[in-house]
């Protein structure tokens, strides 16, 4: 049931404008039945609404942290109904930038100050 649930949260309809969209990964141990513990990396984006209100609009579990699948995230995010971004926040990733500027031209970009 709980997976179902999951699924349901992680393919549902998403506002179409957000002012800001934290996009980071992070990494953690997953147990994969028959395979054992490996380590992966959790992909997630953080959005903010024009008013101000913060919603997960998602997260994707995958072997690796890269610019190519974090690419694959924000194709996913556009068919999901996400058009307008004023502004992404990313760690220093090679060609994150890049990968942004594909999905979103008219997005700005930068580098969180945290990182």
């Amino acid at each position: 049931r709980v997976l179902k649930e999951v699924e349901a949260f992680r393919h549902r309809p998403i506002p179409e404008d957000m002012a800001w969209v934290y996009l980071d990964g992070f990494f953690l141990k997953v147990l994969r039945e028959g395979i054992g513990v490996e380590r992966e990396a959790v992909y997630v984006a953080l959005g903010v609404t024009p008013g101000g209100q913060r919603q997960v609009l998602g997260f994707w579990l995958l072997p690796t942290e890269s610019a190519t699948a974090w690419e694959e995230v924000l194709r996913e995010l556009w068919q999901r109904g996400l058009r307008r971004v004023l502004l992404f926040i990313t760690d220093g990733l090679p060609g994150m930038e890049e990968a942004i500027r594909r999905v979103y031209p008219l997005a700005q970009w930068q580098v969180c100050v945290v990182h």
